[in-house]
C-alpha cells in the first residue's frame, strides 16, 4: 500500500507560500486545539501517510490557511475515495446498457458541479522543468499584464488563477539547476497579476496570498525588482483600505537596496510611497518622493530598462501617478492647480490600451472642476470619461464615480448637471 501513497503537495504548498516551517504549522494547529501537535504528524500528513485527519484537525488546518474546505490542502478520506479505474467501467456499464449518449449522461449533473470537479485535479507538470517551461511562465506574465489592462474584472482573476496554479505545481518538479531562480523569478511575476485583478474588483482577501507568492519567489530567485514591486503592490492595496501607517512601512520596505534596481523600477516604490504620504495629509514627504520618482523617470535609460517597464512607465503613467498621489491633497485644499494639470495631461496622453487608467484620471478631474473649477467644464469632463469608461470593471472606477455623482449633484442649476447624473446612475447601476 505505501507504493501507491501520494505525498500532500497542497498542504506543503499552503505551507511554503506562507513561509513556515513545519514546527510553525504544529505550533499554530496547537493552539487552535488546546493541546500540543508533533511536528511528525504534519510531515505525515505531507508526505501522505495521513490523509484524512479528524474533524477537529481540519477545522483547525482551514482556519489556520483561510480555505473553504479540506479538499484546497489536499485532505481526502481514503475509504469513500472513488477507484477512477472502477468509476469508468461502471460509467461504460451504464452507457452500454441504457444507450444514453455521454452528452445525455454529462448533462444530468449540474455544470458548476462538473467544471468545480475537473479543476480540482492537480496541475499536469512535466517530470523535469527547464528553460523551456521558464520562458512559457514569462510569456504568461506578459500576457497576464495585457490581460488585467484590457479586461480586468472575475473572468480575468479566474483565468490568471488556474495559470498560477500550473506555475506554481511546477517548483514541486524536478527543476535543473541553471532554472531554479529563473523559474521562481518567473512565477513570482505572474502571481503579482492576480493581486493587481483581486485588488481591482475588490477581492481583498486574495490579494495577500497572491503577493505572499510574489515576495516568496522573489526570496527564492534573490529578485530584488520583484520584492520591491510586490511589497509596494501590497502597499497600494493596504492604502486603499486606509491604513496608512502600514502603507507606508511596505513600501519603506520596498525601496531597501534601491542600488539593484534600475531607474524605472525605483519608480514603483517611490509611487506608493508618495501615496501613502498624500494620504496621511503630509504634502511635503510627499512632494518628496515625487521628485524622487521624477528624478528617476528622468535619468531612466531605456536600452537598460527590459521593454515592459519602458512600456508601462510612459509620461501619461508617470503624470497618472503624480496626479493620483496629490490628490487626497487637493481634498484639503492643496495642489489643486499641479493635480488638475497632472490628471489632464495623463487623459490626454494615455495610448489607447489604457481605458481603465484613462477614464479613472478624467473621472478625478471632473470631480476636482467641480470642486474647485469651472462646473461647465466639468460636465463635458465627466461625459468624456463616461464616453471612455465603456464596460470597463473596476471597484477603484466604481468609487470615483461615485464620488462624481455626490459632487455633482451640488451643481443642479449648471446645465448639463441633470442628464449627467442620469448618466452616472446607469453607469453604476450596470458597474
Amino acid at each position: 500500500m505505501d507504493g501507491d501513497r501520494q505525498p500532500n503537495f497542497r498542504l506543503r504548498r499552503a505551507r511554503t507560500v506562507r513561509r513556515q516551517t513545519q514546527q510553525q504549522v504544529a505550533d499554530a494547529i496547537g493552539e487552535r486545539l488546546g493541546h500540543p501537535v508533533d511536528v511528525e504528524y504534519i510531515g505525515r500528513l505531507e508526505r501522505g501517510v495521513i490523509t484524512w485527519p479528524n474533524a477537529d484537525y481540519r477545522k483547525a488546518f482551514r482556519a489556520h490557511f483561510g480555505v473553504a474546505s479540506d479538499g484546497q490542502l489536499g485532505f481526502y478520506c481514503s475509504r469513500s475515495r472513488p477507484d477512477p479505474h472502477r468509476e469508468d467501467d461502471e460509467v461504460r456499464r451504464r452507457l452500454v446498457l441504457t444507450g444514453l449518449p455521454v452528452a445525455g449522461l454529462a448533462a444530468s449533473w449540474p455544470l458548476a458541479a462538473l467544471v468545480e470537479a475537473a479543476a480540482a485535479e492537480d496541475p499536469v507538470v512535466p517530470r523535469r522543468v527547464g528553460a523551456e517551461e521558464v520562458e512559457q511562465v514569462r510569456t504568461l506574465a506578459d500576457r497576464a499584464y495585457d490581460l488585467q489592462l484590457q479586461f480586468s474584472g472575475g473572468v480575468v482573476l479566474g483565468m490568471l488563477g488556474a495559470q498560477l496554479r500550473w506555475a506554481v505545481a511546477l517548483l514541486d518538479a524536478h527543476i535543473d539547476p541553471d532554472a531554479r531562480s529563473p523559474l521562481h523569478a518567473a512565477v513570482g511575476h505572474l502571481a503579482r497579476w492576480p493581486a493587481a485583478v483581486a485588488h481591482d474588483i475588490g477581492v481583498d482577501t486574495a490579494v495577500p496570498r497572491y503577493l505572499q507568492v510574489a515576495l516568496h519567489c522573489a526570496d527564492e530567485a534573490g529578485d530584488w525588482s520583484l520584492r520591491a514591486k510586490s511589497l509596494a503592490d501590497w502597499s497600494r492595496n493596504v492604502d486603499y483600505s486606509g491604513n496608512g501607517e502600514v502603507a507606508l512601512t511596505l513600501a519603506q520596505q520596498a525601496m531597501v537596496r534601491l542600488d539593484r534596481l534600475t531607474p524605472l523600477e525605483r519608480i514603483w516604490p517611490c509611487a506608493a510611497e508618495a501615496a501613502a504620504y498624500g494620504r496621511s495629509g503630509d504634502a511635503e514627504a510627499c512632494r518628496a518622493a515625487l521628485g524622487r520618482m521624477e528624478d528617476h523617470f528622468l535619468t531612466a535609460q531605456p536600452a537598460n530598462e527590459s521593454p515592459h517597464m519602458v512600456a508601462h512607465y510612459s509620461p501619461a503613467q508617470l503624470a497618472c501617478e503624480i496626479g493620483n498621489a496629490l490628490w487626497p491633497l487637493t481634498l484639503r485644499g492643496h495642489a489643486v492647480a499641479d493635480t488638475a494639470m497632472q490628471l489632464r495631461t495623463a487623459a490626454d496622453t494615455f495610448e489607447p490600451g489604457r481605458v481603465r487608467y484613462r477614464t479613472y484620471a478624467l473621472t478625478r478631474l471632473a470631480t476636482l472642476q467641480f470642486t474647485h473649477g469651472d462646473p461647465d467644464e466639468a460636465v463635458a469632463v465627466a461625459n468624456t470619461a463616461l464616453d471612455a469608461a465603456g464596460t470597463a470593471q473596476s471597484r477603484g472606477l466604481t468609487d470615483e464615480l461615485t464620488t462624481l455623482r455626490h459632487t455633482a449633484r451640488r451643481h443642479q442649476s449648471v446645465t448639463g448637471v441633470a442628464d449627467l447624473g442620469h448618466r452616472l446612475d446607469q453607469a453604476l447601476v450596470s458597474a
